[in-house]
């Protein structure tokens, strides 16, 4: 760990360092910078008869078949030997003096009372940062849309959630779940290229098999603007798929796993399709402003980079309400870190400074309940 050292009368930086936990990956970076510096998978592996943790991309590469693979934010709490390890990761590659510079937290969404006191408390007594601010990683995600009221839909690894804001507040009431994710989108995929291709979480086939999948998303699978007459094409072309050191051609997997998203009963899944919530989320606002939320549907996520699922949504709502309302799907360039641009766009602000919390006991006060 950074060595605690006081961080009074130190020249603390201008910068501050972005770090957005995800149960997937983690980036980390600098504001005024406009990208992260480190985007990592959020792993931790212990080799058998090794005390030295591997993190991140390392864990891929072991040659240790039986490693114990640990996913730090799967569960809550959280697995906190493995959340220090990448906290220690994070400042060792950034080789920076942790008492130095200001913290913004974006925590993944099992962040429960019991983790903030404990992430709290870590950073400010173990890496003595000088400041803290903490947000919400869908207010984040609106931010970077550049508007306050709008539609998040963000489709994680290992959680999704449809929430509507007014004004930049979350309308709670209306806010819904999503119960399909990346991950039933990888657990789909391999099962259909394979019925031995098993998708286990805590085995480094399967995770090898999800990085390397995430690499090629947008390259290889597209949502299909019209589902029933594509797959009535008897010949499409097809596009390698390399997993574990093996090839699959994929032909019509290329859209028919995507359509998982519009169609989960295609693949026996009880869950509403992406349009149903989006359109259950807006039946349960206040009518005066479905329109302008209509206006601002922003998504966020990796696996939203499939080409076509903007087109897709947009065609799926406009048939189910009046032909004067627009329907626009916004998403940023780059929307797999829409939560981290976020956070630059709102430190930009001045207002944001009475908020940052230089204590501990002011950081606890003010993030955890009683």
């Amino acid at each position: 760990m950074s060595p605690k050292n006081s961080n009074k009368d130190k020249n603390i930086s201008d910068k501050t360092l972005i770090i957005d936990f995800g149960t997937y990956n983690t980036k980390v970076g600098f504001t005024l910078e406009g990208a992260p510096r480190l985007v990592f998978l959020s792993l931790v592996g212990y080799e058998k008869g090794s005390y030295d943790p591997l993190v991140a991309e390392e864990v891929l590469y072991s040659s240790d078949p039986n490693i114990k693979i640990k996913f730090p934010f799967k569960n809550s709490p959280w697995d906190w030997n493995a959340v220090e390890e990448l906290l220690n990761y994070i400042y060792t590659e950034l080789r920076i003096d942790s008492s130095l510079y200001p913290v913004s937290i974006v925590p993944p969404y099992n962040f429960t009372n019991e983790d903030k006191k404990r992430l709290i408390t870590t950073l400010f007594e173990a890496f003595q940062i000088p400041k803290l601010i903490v947000f919400n990683e869908n207010d984040l995600i609106l931010q970077s849309s550049y508007k306050n009221t709008g539609i998040v839909v963000d489709i994680g690894y290992n959680h999704s959630s449809i929430v509507p804001y007014q004004s930049g507040y979350e309308i709670t009431p209306a806010k819904m779940p999503f119960h399909i994710t990346a991950k039933t989108f990888f657990e789909t995929l391999f099962k259909n290229l394979n019925q031995e291709l098993k998708f286990e979480d805590e085995k480094i086939t399967s995770i090898r098999s999800v990085f390397e999948s995430v690499e090629e998303i947008d390259n290889i699978f597209y949502v299909s603007a019209n589902y029933e007459k594509e797959k009535e094409i008897e010949k499409i072309t097809t596009k390698p798929l390399l997993l574990n050191g093996k090839k699959y051609e994929l032909g019509p997997e290329q859209f028919q796993i995507p359509e998982l998203f519009f169609k989960p009963s295609l693949f026996r899944i009880n869950a509403l399709s992406i349009q149903k919530i989006i359109k259950f989320v807006l039946d349960n606002c206040p009518k005066e402003i479905i329109k302008d939320l209509c206006e601002n549907i922003v998504l966020s996520g990796a696996i939203t980079k499939i080409p076509g699922m903007n087109e897709r949504i947009t065609f799926s709502l406009a048939r189910q309400f009046p032909i004067n309302y627009l329907i626009y799907v916004n998403s940023h360039k780059k929307r797999e870190w829409s939560a981290f641009m976020g956070v630059e766009q709102i430190l930009s602000n001045d207002y944001i400074n009475e908020f940052w919390h230089l204590s501990l006991s002011s950081a606890l006060k003010n993030y955890c309940s009683d």
